[in-house]
């Protein structure tokens, strides 16, 4: 007859498997066999951490074993003698302490970069910026995690798709990023769901990315309070809305919150601090919130380009998000007030730039006059300003409108052609050629009249590779809208708002 096991077994006749009398001193089998009966005692056995199993998995204090009642070593390893036991406990040991070590090598490697990032001051120039985002990466090699790599990406090339001016020592974005980085935990993750956003290899890891830097952005929003929010934060939720902006996805939800958030912490006191920094994420959010240089837009804009962002120091300066001068960003601001006329723009004195810059500037000139001769056509119901200012002063006559739509596209031809020469590679003002485009597009009647035309205006959202996706996206609107609206009748209610929210999207035009 085959033994049975019973759990209050001496420990010999437990490890072997065997029938017991349960004897005392010993039991009678141990006696017969001649072997030392190792009785029914209390033992202790110690939890191996990470490496323990079973029940007792992740115990670092002695539990107690007991012959009577519970699970004792022989059950939990039944057949396992002691010494093998204790060999591999050893193993498991020397397998804790060469993670721990591991630890201390990889908070150590942390603790070195955080040490070569500080010594980066923001008055830095691009290059010290890229070596900088190296250092994070301790190397370019395959040593590097991948959120290394991205950051580096980012730092290198994807911060391009942020930019209209390319090349400038200046730009305080691009020098203080990585003090901003150190700032805000969000940010970074920020910065890492936006390069991912614009890599077609790692796109299906997007949302991953982008909810892990969402979380973050909420929980440094909830530790803010009432108090100041810091530029590090700030930035971080400029750039979830640029996430949205490049991807067709809502986003001035996000701008919205911004934007209340700033209100609450004083948004009036942070207008009148010098820092740098922060007149230019303040010219940023006013950028973002211009009615016309958004299609699809679900929340109304605050005029914050008007309220905090027309009193500066640079009267002459240009902003570099946009690629535009501030002064020409004054008169956009103003448009859906009804206070802004043809004649503003007409007689718009120019800034000095290269030539690319001013092609595109004329561009924008243009853009702006006809957005006041059509604001039905591009401002939304709720931006359009009270009475329509289209009065011609005397002794002035304004170029057609066929004029204008031939000027907004043969800049924008010009800036195409440079932009795929070499010179023109590291040229970003291609980023901003959607707004002209998209208000020359709007006057169907003659873009679908002249082939050119609707060729130039394929063409400038086709050679962009920086903004393929938006572009894309804001191809299939403006064809949309070609179909619908061929006969050109400006008077028709149906706007370009309608296509854009029928599919879902919003659009930045910056």
């Amino acid at each position: 007859m085959k033994p049975t096991r019973t759990h209050k077994s001496c420990w010999t006749c437990k490890s072997r498997r065997r029938k017991c009398d349960r004897g005392h001193p010993t039991c009678l089998s141990c006696s017969q066999r001649g072997i030392v009966c190792e009785g029914y005692g209390v033992r202790l056995r110690w939890g191996s951490g990470v490496a323990s199993r079973g029940v007792f998995a992740g115990l670092d204090v002695p539990v107690k074993d007991s012959a009577v009642g519970g699970i004792g070593l022989g059950d939990e390893r039944a057949g396992v003698g002691v010494s093998e036991w204790r060999k591999g406990r050893k193993r498991d040991l020397e397998r804790e302490r060469n993670r721990a070590a591991r630890v201390q090598q990889q908070q150590q490697q942390q603790k070195q970069q955080r040490e070569k990032m500080e010594t980066v001051s923001p008055g830095s120039n691009t290059t010290e910026v890229e070596t900088d985002c190296e250092d994070r990466g301790v190397s370019r090699g395959s040593s590097m995690s991948l959120d290394e790599r991205l950051f580096d990406e980012f730092c290198s090339s994807g911060i391009n798709i942020l930019c209209g001016k390319a090349n400038d020592p200046d730009c305080i974005f691009r020098n203080s990023l990585p003090t901003l980085c150190r700032q805000s935990e969000a940010l970074y993750r920020i910065c890492l769901a936006l390069q991912v956003s614009v890599s077609s290899c790692r796109s299906d890891q997007f949302f991953e990315y982008f909810d892990t830097a969402l979380k973050h952005f909420r929980s440094e929003l909830n530790r803010t309070g009432t108090a100041q929010l810091a530029d590090g934060t700030f930035t971080a939720g400029l750039l979830l809305c640029t996430i949205g902006m490049i991807r067709g996805a809502p986003w001035t939800m996000h701008l919205q919150g911004l934007y209340n958030v700033l209100i609450t912490n004083g948004l009036i006191s942070l207008r009148w601090q010098p820092t740098p920094i922060r007149a230019h994420l303040l010219e940023v959010l006013g950028i973002m919130d211009l009615p016309m240089l958004t299609i699809g837009r679900q929340r109304p804009a605050f005029g914050v380009w008007k309220q905090y962002c027309r009193d500066r120091v640079d009267p002459d300066g240009i902003e570099v998000v946009s690629g535009l001068p501030k002064t020409m960003l004054d008169l956009f601001s103003c448009i859906d007030e009804g206070t802004i006329t043809e004649e503003d723009f007409w007689n718009w004195p120019g800034a000095r730039g290269s030539l690319v810059e001013c092609q595109l500037w004329e561009a924008y000139r243009a853009a702006g006059m006809l957005t006041i001769r059509y604001p039905g056509l591009l401002l939304a119901s709720w931006s359009q300003p009270q009475r329509c200012i289209n009065q011609q002063p005397s002794g002035i006559r304004f170029p057609s409108t066929v004029i204008l739509v031939s000027r907004i596209l043969s800049n924008i031809d010009a800036i195409c052609r440079f932009s795929t020469g070499e010179d023109g590679q590291k040229s970003l003002v291609l980023n901003a050629t959607q707004y002209p485009v998209l208000v020359a597009g709007l006057q169907s009647a003659i873009v679908n009249g002249d082939p050119e035309l609707k060729r130039v205006i394929t063409a400038c959202l086709s050679i962009n590779k920086r903004r393929t996706e938006s572009n894309r996206c804001l191809l299939g609107i403006m064809e949309e809208w070609w179909r619908l609206d061929g006969t050109g009748d400006v008077g028709s209610s149906r706007s370009i708002h309608d296509i854009a929210e029928s599919r879902g999207v919003e659009l930045g035009l910056f």
